[in-house]
């Protein structure tokens, strides 16, 4: 249990536990740049999500842009890791304070980790699935880096919609979930690099 991260993603890029999070940099040292604003997801949006991902315990789950870090503490109650990467780091402080509160409350099931980093900084090459709450403009930039680096089967709930997938990934589910207020927004269920009938 903790702020840990075993596996694939290259050491180097992941700061140890206790780590002071800063500004992230691009790769080339230039300014990081954000896909979009963030936005708060509404509670019964995300149970609309994560009940289309469906996510089993072997399951290790990465929220792309995680804000406060709502979405990675209710996906960390059933995954085995569950990682945020924020490019904020205000954001990221509050998303650590707050899965380190969840774990001390024994709300999460496995392993955590935030990353105060851009999207695409490190590969997720050893996640199963993810979540995405980011404009519709973001969405073939980011499905074509996701076909890139993903393992097949690697399975994204997107919240707002996608014009289109790149490369290797089919639209699985869709549906249709309320906010508060009443506005409606497309919630999707992508699949990466899987056969049909996968």
């Amino acid at each position: 249990m903790g702020d840990v991260f075993p596996g694939r993603l290259p050491r180097l890029l992941v700061p140890p536990a206790g780590h002071r999070v800063g500004w992230a940099h691009a790769r080339d040292g230039g300014p990081a740049h954000s896909y979009a604003p963030f936005r708060r997801v509404d509670p019964a949006l995300l149970a609309v999500a994560l009940g289309l991902l469906r996510l089993q315990p072997q399951d290790r789950f990465v929220d792309f842009g995680c804000g406060d870090g709502a979405v990675v503490e209710a996906a960390g109650a059933e995954a085995r890791l569950a990682v945020g990467v924020e490019l904020d780091p205000a954001l990221a402080l509050r998303a650590r304070a707050r899965l380190g509160e969840a774990a001390a409350a024994g709300r999460i099931a496995g392993c955590w980790r935030v990353l105060n980093e851009p999207i695409g900084w490190t590969a997720p090459s050893g996640m199963t699935s993810g979540f995405v709450n980011l404009l519709p403009f973001a969405g073939p930039q980011l499905s074509r880096w996701l076909s890139a680096s993903v393992a097949p089967g690697f399975r994204a709930v997107v919240v707002g919609g996608w014009e289109h997938a790149a490369g290797g990934a089919r639209r699985v589910a869709s549906v249709e979930a309320v906010e508060a207020g009443g506005d409606r927004k497309p919630v999707e269920l992508w699949r990466f690099g899987a056969q049909e009938g996968a």
